[in-house]
């Protein structure tokens, strides 16, 4: 039974950490591994926690080791902030960016959720391009802060940013109403939520009241985001996924500012 759960997380990890997570515009399950379905909405959100233990860990030693808020700032700000860009080919900031810029040049809701970002290797027009990079520099300057003052926080973030991923994929493919997008098995449709709370409560032990308020944002924006997709597109899609997810992200790590810098 472990072997298999592990099993599902790495094809879970797999999935999410790579440019061919999403084939087509439609996901339901992940093949069968050892004869079970692949659980990856509830993965989601200890895909999460994992992409966050792997950034808080070593920015956590080197305040231990180094003594220096400078040095875990830098590399917070530089380092974590490439890597999570690389680990994920960009795509949550590839479709931000385009979403406002869309937005921002009249496109509708609809328009702005079906259409596909191009490459971060084609040219861009130089407001889109400084859009991008202002959302790279506050997503920099969030991660500098947090490395130093409070490096558990990537944890809660990223677990409530595939929290809310994993709750858009509740909703079904636009244009059909058979069966959720990212499809479970009978009786573990809301097992994400279960998941999320348990990896939160325990990496925030020491400070519940933020983790409950990280938990119950991470409820309202995928509730908002819900509400805003299926509004839309009468369901969830590539871009509307990656758009929310990342959103939901920046906002975390916002609030984890406000709660861990800003007094």
């Amino acid at each position: 039974m472990l072997n298999t759960y592990l099993s599902e997380l790495a094809a879970a990890w797999n999935l999410v950490m790579k440019p061919a997570f999403f084939r087509g515009e439609r996901i339901s399950e992940l093949d069968e591994i050892d004869g079970h379905p692949a659980l990856l909405r509830p993965m989601l959100p200890l895909v999460g926690a994992l992409l966050g233990g792997i950034l808080a860990l070593p920015l956590w030693l080197l305040l231990v080791f180094f003594k220096s808020s400078l040095v875990a700032g830098i590399a917070g700000a530089v380092v974590a902030t490439l890597a999570v860009e690389l680990m994920t080919s960009w795509g949550g900031l590839n479709a931000l960016s385009s979403y406002i810029d869309l937005r921002r040049r009249g496109a509708s809701q609809e328009e702005a959720f079906l259409t596909t970002p191009g490459s971060m290797n084609e040219p861009r027009p130089g407001a889109s391009m400084i859009l991008m990079m202002t959302i790279y520099i506050l997503r920099m300057i969030f991660f500098g802060l947090l490395s130093v003052y409070a490096p558990f926080w990537f944890i809660i973030a990223f677990t409530g940013g595939y929290l809310v991923r994993a709750e858009l994929g509740t909703l079904n493919v636009p244009g059909s109403s058979e069966r959720a997008w990212i499809a479970v098995p009978r009786g573990m449709e809301k097992r994400h939520w279960h998941v999320a709370l348990c990896i939160m409560i325990p990496v925030g032990i020491f400070h519940l009241p933020s983790v409950i308020l990280a938990f119950a944002v991470s409820w309202i924006i995928a509730w908002l985001g819900k509400n805003l997709c299926l509004d839309a597109v009468s369901g969830v899609n590539r871009q509307a996924y990656e758009v929310l997810g990342y959103a939901g992200e920046m906002v975390l790590f916002f609030l984890g500012v406000l709660l861990f810098v800003a007094p």
